[in-house]
């Protein structure tokens, strides 16, 4: 429940309202500060909205001729490609061919065009659907007009359209029998959906595919992160990607709200606050302010460490086992970093002390990991609200 509090003036303080849980009376102050907006920082990152779009664009090099070129030359089995590392995890919403020269529909004589992201271990996932509206078939393809985009079909299953961040996509174009005239300049464009902007995706795997992506048409607008069935050590989640700029004794504050799609299973872990840079070992992160869920059975723990007192896997109080599929807020305050305090959907769960942790950096971060195994799990954010003093 919101309910309005202080309407701000000298004897009560700054503008603020106050959140309670209709299940217990604990009341979290939430200040607004918009007495000194400049003395305050209050940050939204809302995954609501339509996300950013990374466009890249490939010009086809053709491979069989003697000199490599950017034409799709006539004669049949050949074939016009380029190569692209995506810089950026996301979700493939488009793609278009266009080039400088027309070509006419045949269903003998025709081209083919193919999007195959091969993962970073050499994997190869189709991209666009496999039909001849990829093609430039009399039936059910459709022709080439010179210097005009014509759209691609991307593929209908969700994992064939994931982009993790460092995957290599190649694109193609495949002559069948002998086309009626050469197309220079030939090139194609995608687009791919990225996270919203502000905190950048950080995924880590051998060759499998987890994913981070903005998730389309979802109630309120949701990031997505997941881990796959490969049987390896995946990362999935946010953070600053190590701009550390937060300081710890200005009283950061974050708030999340957030639902496993999948709860973690034995050698899977969650955990969400504010980090130093990132380390695929949670513990050795140097400095946080954390909650985290350890292995099977979604009991919440609290966790800090300030670079001299290191509190780990201290269980929330009152206990509380997460489950799939519903919507959780996390709030950590760290307005007095002797007396650090966590919040479970407006129950106070938690305190423990960073007393040493001075002007140290922080960044936002949320992260799901597993150690091996063909488990999947993963979860989704609505929104991360963070607060601090300006230095």
């Amino acid at each position: 429940m919101r309910k309005r509090g202080n309407g701000g003036s000298r004897s009560t303080g700054p503008l603020h309202s106050i959140y309670r849980s209709p299940s217990n009376s604990v009341e979290v102050v939430d200040e607004i500060f918009r007495w000194n907006p400049q003395g305050r920082v209050d940050e939204l990152y809302d995954f609501n909205g339509a996300p950013p779009k990374l466009v890249i664009n490939l010009p086809l090099f053709a491979r069989v001729t003697a000199v490599d070129a950017n034409q799709i030359p006539v004669p049949t089995g050949n074939i016009s490609s380029y190569y692209v590392r995506a810089n950026r995890s996301g979700t493939l919403l488009a793609a278009h061919f266009m080039a400088e020269d027309a070509l006419a529909t045949d269903n003998t004589n025709y081209l083919t065009f193919a999007v195959v992201n091969n993962g970073a271990g050499g994997s190869s996932v189709a991209m666009l659907a496999a039909s001849d509206a990829n093609t430039t078939k009399t039936t059910g393809g459709s022709a080439v007009a010179a210097k005009t985009p014509r759209t691609l079909t991307v593929h209908g299953t969700a994992a064939n359209v994931s982009v993790t961040k460092g995957d290599l996509i190649e694109v193609t174009a495949t002559v069948t029998g002998t086309l009626a005239n050469l197309l220079d300049k030939p090139l194609v464009q995608l687009e791919i959906a990225t996270l919203h902007l502000g905190v950048e995706e950080r995924v880590s795997r051998v060759a499998g595919f987890p994913t981070a992506a903005a998730a389309t048409n979802s109630a309120n607008g949701v990031a997505s992160f997941t881990v796959t069935a490969t049987n390896e050590a995946q990362v999935s989640g946010f953070d600053f990607n190590d701009y550390i700029s937060i300081v710890a004794n200005k009283g950061p504050m974050i708030e999340a709200r957030l639902r496993f799609t999948v709860v973690p299973a034995a050698n899977q872990r969650f955990v969400f606050g504010l980090v130093s840079a990132f380390s695929a070992v949670f513990d050795n992160i140097v400095t946080n302010a954390m909650f985290r869920i350890e292995g099977a059975g979604g009991a919440l723990l609290v966790e800090t460490d300030d670079g001299t007192t290191d509190t780990d896997d201290q269980a929330s109080n009152p206990a509380n086992a997460l489950v799939d599929a519903t919507d959780y807020t996390f709030l950590i305050d760290m307005r007095d970093t002797s007396s650090v305090k966590f919040y479970f959907d407006g129950a106070h769960v938690g305190t423990t002390s960073m007393a040493a942790i001075g002007n140290s950096r922080l960044q936002p971060a949320a992260y799901f990991q597993k150690d091996s195994g063909t488990g999947t799990g993963g979860f989704t954010i609505d929104y991360v609200r963070i607060q601090y003093d300006r230095v």
